[in-house]
């Protein structure tokens, strides 16, 4: 409705517009009224210029206040993309099988002599070198736990130091603590049962290796 007005207004002012400029006969008898002067063509073409902008300003605003109630009709916007699915996070690399339990803190590869820490089945240190029981003492295989630490171990049997020692029997292949242990001692050498591990190893064995913690030996 406020369309039509306005498109109505705008009308009525052309109209209006000629009205002014025409002669209007007299109809009374005698002499003709003097004829009030009549504007010029260029005056003339001003006045409908005028007309006409302000008409035309009139339906702009009539059309947008016309759009502006329309109500929303689907599909005459088109609807934005849809945002791009996000990449899939990269999965980590699989890791290789150890065969050791993934509960061991420590485990050792009889058949490779290395040995290694680990937290949750994730290697923390290691495969290191190390040696393990010779012929007539082999390290028997297992999944053991740790019993005691000694740091500054001497071994009566064999007369001999073990410094850093980790004693891990009493496990599922130990019915008891038969004195087997992770130290300091040349991986060259093969041991009585033990674990024979380089200085820097043997240390950090020692302070990672608490009582209670799993150890895995794997034949």
């Amino acid at each position: 409705m406020k369309f039509m007005r306005t498109i109505l207004t705008a009308f009525g002012i052309l109209v209006a517009g000629s009205l002014a400029i025409t002669p209007t006969a007299n109809a009374q008898t005698g002499p003709a009224p003097a004829m009030p002067s009549v504007p010029s063509s260029s005056d003339l073409q001003g006045m409908a210029g005028d007309a006409l902008s302000d008409a035309q300003s009139a339906v702009n605003g009539a059309v947008a206040d016309a759009l502006g109630y329309l109500p929303d009709i689907p599909g005459v916007s088109p609807a934005p993309a849809p945002a791009p699915a996000p990449s899939p996070a990269p999965q980590p690399a699989p890791r290789p099988s150890t065969g050791c339990s993934a509960q061991a803190k420590a485990c050792i590869n009889l058949t490779n002599q290395t040995a290694w820490l680990q937290s949750d089945g994730v290697i923390t240190r290691g495969p290191v070198p190390m040696s393990s029981g010779r012929a007539g003492y082999e390290t028997p295989a297992g999944l053991t736990r740790v019993t005691r630490k000694i740091i500054d171990e001497w071994s009566n049997a064999w007369d001999a130091p073990m410094p850093y020692s980790v004693y891990f029997s009493a496990g599922t292949a130990y019915p008891g603590d038969i004195g087997i242990a992770f130290h300091e001692g040349s991986p060259a050498v093969m041991s009585h049962g033990c674990i024979h591990l380089n200085h820097d190893d043997a240390v950090a064995f020692f302070n990672t290796l608490q009582v209670g913690d799993y150890v895995d030996v794997v034949a």
